[in-house]
């Protein structure tokens, strides 16, 4: 119920989860999983709390569901690293849920990184999860939302697009983590003109912090100046 590197929190997930149930009008919950510990047992109370008939994966999505978000493979900025959740045992133990929930797949990120050389998502890292739903079945078990960084992603989409033409009835979220620099609102814009051209805009969803004006802009785009001159000394060393 915090987000790393918080690991304190006064509010229960079971509080939580009947507060967003009980919701009117409805509202989706999404729940970002960081531990595999934690898993099972919010699992096992998800299944407790909610009750209505199973969607049917090849349909939208209903008026309420939980996603079930994780970084379950290594991507840009990560590679070299074990993602934060296992992938099989993730995807299985959400697929345990009757009816089945929405599953969120991304790959651990580490944006203050990605300015390097291969600094955006990969064929290698679409086929990676490709493979993953492929052997588990998916979307057909359950509906699938792909979760990406938006800057990563906007460095070069053809993966990722690639990846929602590989898989029809998945959808993409591109998203701007927390402490990360406001993205321009014509960055956004750019990002949906791109995906309506490639006729996949109704797949596509921003979780974006979007700068405000032009002092915003201006020091959001400042940020980003430092990164990119701290990863270029970083590739000199």
């Amino acid at each position: 119920m915090a987000h790393p590197p918080s690991r304190d929190s006064d509010l229960p997930f079971a509080d939580f989860l009947r507060a967003c149930l009980a919701n009117d009008p409805p509202k989706h919950v999404k729940c970002d999983f960081k531990e595999p510990e934690v898993v099972s047992p919010c699992l096992s109370l998800i299944s407790s709390l909610v009750s209505s008939s199973p969607p049917n994966p090849n349909q939208s999505i209903p008026n309420q569901s939980i996603f079930l978000n994780a970084d379950v493979l290594p991507g840009p900025g990560k590679r070299g690293d074990p993602p934060t959740m296992p992938a099989d045992a993730f995807v299985e133990a959400c697929l345990s849920l009757s009816p089945p929930q929405p599953l969120s797949l991304g790959w651990s990120t580490n944006v203050a990184r990605v300015y390097n050389p291969g600094g955006y998502y990969l064929p290698a890292d679409a086929g990676a999860m490709r493979a993953l739903c492929e052997k588990h079945g998916l979307p057909g078990r359950a509906p699938v939302v792909f979760a990406a960084n938006f800057r990563v992603a906007m460095r070069d989409p053809t993966a990722l697009k690639g990846l929602l033409g590989d898989l029809p009835g998945t959808q993409l979220l591109l998203w701007t983590g927390t402490g990360e620099p406001a993205v321009r609102g014509g960055e956004v814009e750019a990002a949906r003109d791109y995906f309506e051209r490639e006729g996949l805009l109704e797949r596509v969803g921003f979780d974006c912090l979007v700068a405000g004006g032009g002092v915003e802009a201006a020091v959001a785009a400042s940020k980003i100046v430092v990164i990119n001159v701290i990863n270029w000394f970083r590739g000199l060393a």
